[in-house]
């Protein structure tokens, strides 16, 4: 649905925020985010830039998360190929990077939550974005996390299903971050199967182990 929504034309539509609510998607759903970062280390004129593919799936009944994809940073000039197990369930990460047999375990510090429009965004209106046969009507949210950084989302009107983003502002290590999202090819109220989230033995074996 929104394959190709990169080349796209923004038309804004002068509306009311009343009658529209903060929204979520689905408890099941599946798509990839494409996004670029670039970060002005603070206290020096160093900048870097890098960009992560991803494909995300999730279940919230079954309180997991699947991310795979490529991570390039243009500083060291190397990508990493990875793999993220998110276990909510109990409460357990797990990552295999570049293919390789070793799987790192961490520890999920917060609880699974829907994928919603945060509650701290204020709706700032309706627009057309994409053109011809993928035109999409958004509803477009903006305001200050607190993280002290500044978001935009702009999601469906009719399903939610987020199409870009954008975070700006200086973080807590008083570094610059400008960074932009954008979803694709996103599949509501299904999922590509169970074999996705199963956790690899050797993640596992981590856990057998008592190694967290």
């Amino acid at each position: 649905m929104f394959n190709s929504l990169n080349v796209c034309l923004l038309v804004a539509l002068a509306t009311s925020a009343f009658g529209y609510q903060r929204c979520c998607v689905s408890k099941r759903f599946y798509g990839e985010i494409h996004t670029t970062k670039g970060v002005e280390v603070a206290g020096t004129t160093r900048a870097v830039a890098s960009m992560n593919k991803m494909f995300l799936e999730f279940d919230a009944d079954m309180q997991i998360e699947f991310v795979k994809g490529d991570y390039y940073e243009d500083e060291n000039k190397t990508t990493v190929h990875y793999e993220t197990w998110n276990d909510f369930a109990n409460m357990r990460s797990f990552t295999i990077n570049n293919g390789s047999n070793t799987c790192t375990m961490e520890k999920i510090e917060n609880e699974i939550e829907p994928y919603c429009v945060p509650n701290e965004l204020n709706f700032d209106g309706l627009a057309y974005f994409g053109s011809g046969n993928e035109t999409v009507h958004i509803q477009s949210w903006s305001g200050l996390m607190p993280s002290g950084l500044y978001y935009s989302l702009q999601v469906a009107t009719n399903d939610c299903t987020p199409v870009s983003s954008t975070t700006t502002g200086i973080d807590k290590e008083g570094n610059y971050i400008v960074e932009q999202s954008h979803f694709y090819n996103w599949k509501q109220y299904d999922h590509t199967g169970p074999n996705f989230f199963n956790i690899p033995a050797q993640c596992l074996a981590l856990v057998n182990h008592g190694k967290m």
